[in-house]
């Protein structure tokens, strides 16, 4: 689901838009973040089954570099280099 999700947050022309069009200090990841922890996806992530847990999803689909004040395992650092590209 992290991978499905990583490029929620990009903006038509993708990079390129990004400087002209975000309000200071906003990047696509953290668009990306702030859509999955959103109400309308939590209802979302809720009725998925098993039930998904917007968290994890945020921290597999941007990563450790995005999300500094977050602990990540291995297997999340692994997962996350995987779908994010680092």
């Amino acid at each position: 689901m992290a991978a499905l999700c990583h490029d929620l947050g990009h903006l038509p022309f993708s990079h390129a838009a990004e400087k002209k069009l975000l309000p200071e200090g906003r990047t696509h990841e953290s668009l990306t973040v702030a859509l999955i922890n959103s109400d309308e996806m939590k209802a979302i992530w809720s009725k998925v089954t098993p039930p998904l847990r917007p968290k994890d999803i945020s921290k597999l689909a941007v990563g450790p570099k995005e999300l500094k004040d977050q602990e990540f395992s291995d297997w999340e650092r692994i997962l996350s280099a995987v779908i994010v590209g680092d």
